[in-house]
């Protein structure tokens, strides 16, 4: 949440790269999901899943390295608005910045017990998610304008929207990746097969392919005032994550005698789900920082976390509906199994497409609870002073720059 809403304060209000910026931002994430799709994945099937997670946590201190290294280029953006609050001791000798590293080190023991704990898991973020939202419901009627609580509602609207389309999109790490394995055809022609595994890597492959082409297509409407508003590139990136199960299920017919479905019905699913993807998630992440007043732009962006939160867990609650009698990890009946799977698709295809049309049919209401916040503001005329005569003339640029600076 952090990170991304440093991303979002690089851009002032009004500016047509905010979107197209998260989207290289999200460009640089999935760089490293690509590679990590491969290495962890050969480390782990190759000489141990803790070699495979092991590697996963010396890519992330290489991030942290990189961001530390980094932190000149963003400006000031990437440090502590107030260091003094952070070095005050708040127990004892403990100043309130290492309270935050020791509470963060005592999260992780936390978490190793949380995911061996499904259902406690759901019970907590019921409970988080009472508590956060009933604190932005108490914010918006006490403290926030007509303008800044619309603003609010239309971010909560749209968080809603990320958790149906998460929940369909993370089927890729459980119910798509077992029918990789047990329902598709890895053959790629030229005696190569791929491995179950190597599907995972479609996706990010994409994303290096279009997010890109999505960051032009963003700023040159941008430009020209024609860039459609949020509540409609997150219809369209549901119609989308919705569609890419309905290819499956088409995809289906062709299957051989083996219940095999050829390799590219599911390349065609999880492209459909990165251009869906490509037009909800950067454009969700930036939503959150143009929406949340500055009191809250981190709540807002947890609570855009939190969607994911649930939408893993609610992924994970489909997934079993797609489960098949097995021994020793291989299928029983494959041909059943590709009938549950086509089921499970079709019904959770039906959700995604429903809900997009239901965001393209509200999009005009929730533009306007935008107030105007994905504007583009024209660039302003370079000042003028006074001469003599009464006349009006241009302020040498460089020097109404460097005031402007000043």
């Amino acid at each position: 949440a952090n990170i991304s809403s440093i991303v979002g304060q690089l851009y002032p209000e009004g500016d047509p790269r905010r979107d197209p910026g998260f989207t290289l931002y999200y460009y640089g994430i999935n760089l490293g999901s690509f590679w990590a799709g491969i290495a962890c994945g050969w480390l782990g099937q190759n000489l141990g899943w803790s070699w495979g997670f092991g590697a996963a946590g010396v890519g992330m201190l290489a991030g942290y390295v990189v961001f530390v290294l980094g932190k000149p280029l963003l400006e000031g953006k990437g440090e502590p608005p107030d260091p003094v609050k952070l070095a005050r001791p708040v127990a004892g000798p403990i100043s309130l910045e290492w309270l935050i590293y020791l509470g963060g080190l005592a999260g992780v023991g936390l978490v190793w017990l949380l995911v061996q704990r499904n259902a406690v898991v759901g019970y907590l973020l019921g409970a988080g998610s009472v508590i956060v939202l009933g604190y932005l419901v108490a914010f918006m009627v006490t403290k926030c304008t007509k303008i800044e609580r619309e603003r609010m509602i239309l971010a909560l609207v749209l968080v809603a929207g990320a958790v149906v389309f998460w929940t369909l999109f993370e089927q890729a790490g459980s119910s798509l990746n077992q029918f990789a394995e047990r329902n598709t055809d890895l053959s790629v022609g030229f005696g190569q097969t791929l491995t179950p595994a190597q599907t995972q890597s479609f996706n990010p492959g994409f994303i290096l392919i279009f997010a890109p082409v999505f960051s032009a297509i963003w700023a040159a409407l941008g430009v020209r005032r024609l860039d459609p508003n949020p509540a409609i590139k997150f219809g369209l990136g549901l119609l989308q994550v919705g569609a890419g199960f309905f290819v499956l299920v088409w995809g289906a017919r062709f299957a051989g005698p083996d219940f095999q479905v050829p390799v590219i019905f599911l390349l065609l699913a999880y492209l459909l789900h990165t251009t869906g993807e490509l037009c909800l998630s950067p454009v969700g992440l930036s939503q959150m920082t143009k929406l949340a007043p500055a009191a809250v732009i981190s709540t807002i962006m947890a609570t855009w976390f939190l969607a994911s939160s649930w939408a893993q867990w609610l992924g994970a609650i489909i997934a079993q509906f797609t489960a098949s009698e097995t021994v020793a990890g291989q299928v029983l009946d494959p041909g059943k199994a590709l009938a549950t799977y086509v089921d499970v698709f079709a019904k959770i295809g039906l959700a995604g497409i429903g809900a997009g049309v239901l965001m393209l049919v509200f999009s005009p209401i929730l533009k306007r609870w935008a107030h105007g916040v994905n504007d583009v503001h024209p660039q302003q005329p370079e000042p003028t002073a006074p001469t003599p005569d009464g006349e009006r003339q241009a302020v040498n640029p460089q020097a109404a720059r460097a005031d402007r600076k000043a």
